[in-house]
């Protein structure tokens, strides 16, 4: 758990991945889960007790039914138990977080989650530690206003060349990068091991890291001659919304020159990353 021990994880995640078979046991161990567990005993079923709001039930009932339609653990007869038990958690959490509530997003959150810890109370912590104790739940402020600030810092650190090519056509980043960041990829990105890569180093680092600013910064850079190849708006984001996700099929993106190894050492200061970098955790 110490900085230095975390340090020497990222980067051996980075250069080799997490094999699968060890991915819950290494979330379950940089996350300090059964240490929570022990100290939350009976505070779930307490949980789920608790009154969910009208419009909070119903888009978590319409969200976890759109989740992974096509993994085995969300079709037929398991598939409806699955999806009971994600949307049991995410109403537990919106009592839990009742300045919070539900927001589109979390039901891809909790699911990616389940599918490594099919346990209910486990992914609820899970989750719980990701949106309280690794910051993710300042983007789902009233308004996502944090979350649309966080797309004003995503562009203006953005290379020029970049970030000009996208003003002249007229497209604005946050069209197409706030699913990517409500759901921490998972809901848009094809690539399973890129997108849990991303989620194996958020694991490994604290808020203050910003990784998912660092990633998208990391994919423009990637993908930066497709991008100023695209002379047309319609062009532009058909490739920003559905070619680059879909046809991205390694982790090379977070590798080389402008990629995570690199932007993860600084950014710039912002008034806004500040804010975004407090932490409010609440797990025990």
């Amino acid at each position: 758990g110490t900085p230095r021990v975390k340090e020497a994880l990222f980067q051996l995640v980075l250069d080799q991945g997490v094999q699968q078979s060890q991915r819950p046991q290494v979330w379950r161990i940089v996350a300090h889960l059964d240490r929570t567990l022990e100290r939350n005993q009976g505070r779930y079923q307490a949980l789920l007790q608790g009154c969910v709001l009208a419009k909070d039930k119903d888009a978590i009932e319409l969200d976890v039914a759109r989740v992974f339609c096509t993994h085995h653990l969300f079709r037929g007869s398991t598939g409806a138990t699955s999806r009971q038990q994600v949307k049991n958690v995410l109403y537990a959490f919106a009592v839990r977080a009742s300045n919070i509530g539900y927001c589109q997003g979390m039901a891809y959150l909790v699911a990616t989650i389940y599918i490594q810890f099919p346990n209910e109370e486990e992914c609820f912590w899970m989750f719980t530690l990701l949106m309280e104790r690794q910051g993710l739940s300042q983007l789902y402020d009233a308004k996502l206003g944090n979350l649309m600030d966080l797309c004003d810092v995503t562009n203006s650190c953005l290379p020029d060349p970049l970030r000009k090519h996208l003003e002249r056509l007229a497209v604005v980043p946050a069209s197409y990068i706030i699913n990517w960041y409500l759901t921490l990829f998972a809901g848009t990105f094809a690539c399973w091991d890129f997108v849990m890569t991303v989620w194996d180093m958020m694991w490994l680092t604290r808020p203050h890291a910003m990784l998912p600013l660092r990633v998208v910064i990391a994919l423009h850079s990637h993908f930066a001659s497709d991008i100023l190849s695209c002379e047309d708006t319609g062009s532009l984001i058909l490739l920003l919304q559905r070619t680059l996700p879909e046809a991205l099929v390694h982790t090379s993106a977070l590798r080389g020159k402008g990629s995570i190894q690199t932007l993860r050492k600084r950014l710039p200061s912002s008034p806004i990353l500040s804010r975004l970098n407090r932490r409010h955790s609440r797990v025990g």
